[in-house]
């Protein structure tokens, strides 16, 4: 039970991760779309 519960606090995490990385990768695309319509 303790070894589930583990496995499941580590998988919510990675989750929470993961989203923040995507959520980072999105906006970086976002900033560097709106720089270059700015410089261009």
């Amino acid at each position: 039970m303790r070894f589930y519960k583990f496995h499941f606090a580590y998988s919510y995490t990675h989750l929470i991760y993961l989203h923040l990385l995507v959520h980072l990768y999105i906006n970086l695309q976002v900033h560097i779309l709106a720089l270059k319509n700015l410089l261009f």
